[in-house]
């Protein structure tokens, strides 16, 4: 996942400055405007956006249950969301804080090696964010990260034909976990207001470990046995996104570059 990351990443940065140097205002006065290209950019904004997310879960079993294995599989889905920022401009550098709520369709179901059932969902994510970076023209490319929050839900069992006297274990992880988050993207201005942007983040909200039981039981279904077996889960994700912002207060024209 971290391969699609920064592919995704690169691809994303490399089309609009290869043709940075192309890009002006064609309705700001020439005579009027300022020369630093970050002003434009500059102040609170709001935005919202669309895009799709892909998720790498696993489990690794480490008391030996299934002789230490570790499970992994990957669930693609929709992603959208809103944002707020605010950026501080100094000529054709800036320097902003952003936070934004994503919600997302990512679930996945399946078993592993044939009897052991899984399932997983994630509902949304949240961030916030530092980002630094230039703009050159009408363009601001920057790099960002920060924490992030996210709605993980992820199950295992079992599911092996049992005696009528024995339970088998199941995990669960469901909660709100808190990882960390990089990215890179683009802000692209449309008018003196409004920027086209997109965005690539990855997140990574390490691991929660569960205890799951396997009991054994007499005649008279009495607990005769019980043994606690522990399973970790991990999860990270790749997030990409188009959208508009809409930027707040006075709007500076900018002179394009020479």
């Amino acid at each position: 996942m971290k391969n699609t990351f920064f592919a995704l990443g690169a691809a994303l940065l490399s089309l609009p400055a290869a043709h940075a140097a192309d890009l002006s205002y064609k309705d700001a006065p020439m005579e009027s405007v300022p020369a630093c290209a970050a002003a434009q950019f500059g102040g609170f904004s709001v935005g919202g956006y669309i895009g799709g997310a892909q998720s790498t879960s696993s489990v690794s079993d480490i008391d030996d249950w299934n002789t230490g294995a570790t499970y992994e599989h990957e669930t693609s889905g929709f992603a959208g969301g809103v944002q707020v920022a605010y950026d501080f401009a100094r000529c054709h550098t800036l320097i902003g804080i952003v936070a934004d709520a994503t919600f997302l369709n990512a679930d996945k179901s399946g078993l592993y090696d044939d009897d052991d059932e899984y399932k997983t969902s994630m509902e949304w994510m949240s961030t916030v964010r530092l980002r630094a970076g230039v703009a050159l023209d009408n363009l601001y490319l920057y790099a960002t990260g920060g924490i992030a929050f996210a709605d993980l839900n992820n199950r295992m069992r079992d599911i092996t034909e049992l005696d009528e006297d024995e339970t088998y274990p199941s995990w669960k992880s469901d909660s709100s976990r808190v990882g960390w988050t990089v990215g890179a993207g683009f802000e692209y201005a449309l008018s003196s207001r409004l920027m086209f942007m997109t965005e690539v983040l990855y997140a990574d909200f390490g691991n929660d470990d569960s205890t799951g039981y396997y009991r054994a039981f007499d005649d008279g279904g009495a607990l005769e046995d019980e043994e606690a077996y522990r399973a970790r889960f991990s999860d990270e994700v790749v997030v990409a996104k188009v959208g508009l912002t809409y930027r707040f207060g006075p709007r500076d024209h900018m002179q394009p570059m020479k």
